[in-house]
């Protein structure tokens, strides 16, 4: 996938598939205010060079506030988990809510996640009841958190 962003080139390590529309989310890594959120649909071409298009600016309760280095969509399609070095955030979808991109419009929760290193990537399992998270470096453990309903 060749894609280019609308505005200037950015940093991001996070890339999430929505599991219903296949829509690609790209949230970006910032030291000096919020994070962007880039989508791209799934009918792209193999050649052609994707416009990705911005789509929202989120901050989380940390600073920097948007230095975000993993993420995933839930399973459901109506959250979203994104973390950094130290912490964890979740967003929903207001019920009755059918418009994803709504979701980057509600404040995130925090979520504790333990002790981590450099906190580089978090996911949820296979049914989101519980959410992933590690560290970047060597033999980094894995941390699993019960969701709460």
């Amino acid at each position: 996938l060749r894609f280019a962003y609308p505005d200037f080139n950015q940093d991001a390590e996070t890339l999430m598939v929505h599991p219903i529309t296949g829509d690609i989310y790209v949230v970006t890594k910032r030291v000096s205010g919020p994070a962007g959120v880039y989508r791209l649909r799934p009918d792209f071409g193999r050649d052609d060079i994707s416009k990705a298009e911005k789509i929202a600016e989120i901050s989380v309760p940390a600073i920097p506030n948007g230095f975000l280095t993993g993420g995933d969509i839930a399973p459901n399609g109506r959250r979203v988990v994104i973390c950094d070095y130290t912490g964890a955030y979740e967003w929903t979808l207001p019920d009755g809510d059918v418009d994803f991109d709504d979701i980057w419009k509600q404040e995130p929760v925090s979520i504790e996640l333990g002790k981590r290193t450099i906190g580089e990537a978090v996911s949820y399992n296979f049914d989101g009841s519980a959410i992933f998270a590690t560290s970047e470096k060597k033999n980094s453990p894995l941390i699993e958190a019960k969701r709460r309903e």
